[in-house]
């Protein structure tokens, strides 16, 4: 009779044990089907919702990145760098590359710089205060408001589909589960962080904005520079003399050709002169 009653007993166990997992495996896929049904919405929120976000974009703040283009001529490049990297740490800005370029004629140098946006018109009117005029100075205001919200948006859609799939995966009993939401929830991470990527760069280019800046300044050339005649003409002797060499030399590389050709031009004398003889 006790043996009777434990095997009654494991089979009311085991019963509930096959119950318990099948209800979390009806619960998935019940779940993805939800989500599957949930999809087009969430789609046709992101693709045809353009009015809500237009709506959204005019009572948010603006998300604008702004960049500058300037060239400017300097009298003195030392004191032009001096100042400008005074004006920089005034803005409270940082410069990302300086560079030294040009020539002994025209020696110049190059910064890129990113200021806070809310000191982006003020670095740019001190800068003015440095010249006279500006060679060049293009100014660019790229509105991303809808970019930003459409990127958040996205971002907390993510972030929602993946915190269901968690929940799925603790309640989760049968393996082949188990290993599907793993998938999915690996695939959701990359796209949660591809999204947090763009809209950190975003934010940031929002933030800080760039100024792309190059100054020269233009060396007088004296009189004293230039070369004297008898400069000149021992210069153009020392020239001519190599020029000659070179021509030499030339003819050296290529005296094959000039026998050959020597040779077809003689047989082809000697040809029409016997041609001459002949008549």
């Amino acid at each position: 009779m006790k043996k009777v009653s434990i095997l009654l007993l494991l089979m009311v166990l085991l019963s509930c044990g096959n119950n318990h997992t099948e209800t979390v495996s009806d619960d998935y896929q019940s779940t993805q089907a939800g989500m599957a049904e949930a999809a087009p919405p969430m789609s046709d929120k992101a693709s045809g919702g353009a009015e809500n976000i237009t709506t959204v974009t005019q009572e948010a703040e603006k998300k604008i990145i702004k960049t500058a283009d300037i060239v400017f001529e300097s009298k003195n490049l030392e004191d032009s760098t001096v100042k400008i990297k005074e004006l920089v740490k005034k803005h409270k800005g940082y410069i990302t590359t300086e560079t030294s370029e040009g020539n002994e004629y025209q020696p110049s140098l190059s910064f890129f710089i990113r200021v806070p946006s809310q000191s982006f018109d003020l670095m740019i009117a001190d800068l003015g205060k440095e010249t006279a005029y500006f060679d060049r100075k293009s100014i660019e205001r790229k509105d991303v408001t809808e970019e930003f919200i459409d990127v958040e948006s996205r971002l907390k859609t993510k972030k929602e589909l993946e915190s269901r799939y968690l929940e799925i995966l603790r309640q989760a009993k049968n393996m082949s589960d188990i290993l599907e939401i793993e998938q999915k929830l690996s695939s959701i991470r990359e796209e949660v962080e591809a999204t947090e990527g763009r809209l950190k760069y975003l934010q940031n280019q929002v933030a800080m904005s760039s100024i792309t800046l190059h100054i020269y300044k233009k060396m007088p050339y004296s009189t004293s520079q230039k070369e004297s005649f008898f400069s000149q003409l021992g210069t153009a002797f020392v020239k001519g003399f190599y020029n000659l060499t070179d021509f030499f030399i030339g003819i050296i590389y290529i005296w094959p050709f000039i026998i050959i050709i020597s040779l077809v031009f003689y047989f082809f004398i000697k040809r029409m002169r016997k041609r001459k003889q002949q008549k």
